[in-house]
């Protein structure tokens, strides 16, 4: 399943953010009843703002966000990498 894009696709379903997390149906919405899951109720319907769960996975689709830089990090021995 493709990550949807926030600009076309605002919101998405409960069972498709259970979907994209990798869990089941039934523990996604005792995560929007608890509140781990941000939502909205429209009308009788449950929606999940598309970009709320983007950043619980830690993915952005915003062609203008900066890539992170590229850090060296030291090696057992303290040299960088």
């Amino acid at each position: 399943m493709a990550i949807p894009d926030p600009r076309s696709e605002p919101t998405i379903s409960v069972d498709r953010t259970a979907t994209l997390l990798g869990v089941s149906r039934a523990t996604a919405y005792k995560a929007v009843g608890s509140g781990a899951i941000p939502s909205l109720r429209i009308g009788r319907r449950i929606v999940v703002p598309t970009a709320k769960v983007l950043a619980l996975l830690g993915v952005s689709n915003d062609p203008f966000e900066l890539p992170a830089p590229n850090v060296a990090t030291p090696d057992h021995d303290g040299s960088a990498g």
